[in-house]
C-alpha cells in the first residue's frame, strides 16, 4: 500500500493532468477552444434542419455522425459511410449491413468522417444509385434513384 505522501503526490499529478487536458481540449471557459464546440451557427443549423425535412420519416438513411442522433428513430439508420463501406460494422451477433435499405444519404461534409475513398462521389455520380437533391452550407442530401 502506498504511503500518504505518495497518494497525495499521485492525486496532485492526476489533478494537474486533468487541468492541462481541460485547457488543451476542453469545452469549458478555461479551454483554448472555448466557444468553438457550441458556437452558434444559425445558417448551418437551418441548413441541417431543412435537409432533414427533405427525408421522409420512414426512409432508411445513412448520415454523418452529427446528424444520426436527430434521425435515430428510424428502423434503418447507418453512421456514414456504413453500409456502403465497412468502417465500424461487425459487432458479434449484429445483422449484416443492408445497403438496399438506404433511401437517403444525409452528410455534413464539415464533420470529421472516416476516409471513404470517394464513396459519396461514386454513389452520386452519373451511374450511381443516388442523386443529390439538396445542398446548402456543406450539407448534402442524396436520394436513391428510381430503377428504370
Amino acid at each position: 500500500m502506498a504511503s500518504k505522501r505518495v497518494q497525495r503526490r499521485l492525486a496532485g499529478f492526476i489533478l494537474a493532468a486533468a487541468l492541462v487536458a481541460q485547457v488543451a481540449w476542453g469545452p469549458s471557459p478555461i479551454g483554448r477552444g472555448f466557444g468553438t464546440w457550441a458556437s452558434p451557427q444559425p445558417a448551418r443549423h437551418a441548413a441541417i434542419h431543412r435537409a432533414m425535412r427533405v427525408v421522409p420519416a420512414d426512409a432508411g438513411v445513412s448520415a454523418s455522425y452529427d446528424i444520426v442522433p436527430h434521425m435515430s428513430h428510424r428502423v434503418d439508420i447507418y453512421d456514414w459511410p456504413e453500409p456502403f463501406a465497412k468502417v465500424g460494422w461487425g459487432m458479434k451477433g449484429s445483422p449484416p449491413p443492408r445497403p438496399e435499405r438506404v433511401d437517403y444519404i444525409v452528410l455534413d461534409t464539415t464533420a470529421r468522417m472516416p476516409k471513404t475513398d470517394g464513396v459519396f462521389e461514386r454513389l452520386t455520380g452519373p451511374s450511381g444509385d443516388f442523386e443529390v437533391v439538396y445542398e446548402a452550407d456543406s450539407i448534402f442530401v442524396a436520394k436513391r434513384r428510381v430503377a428504370s
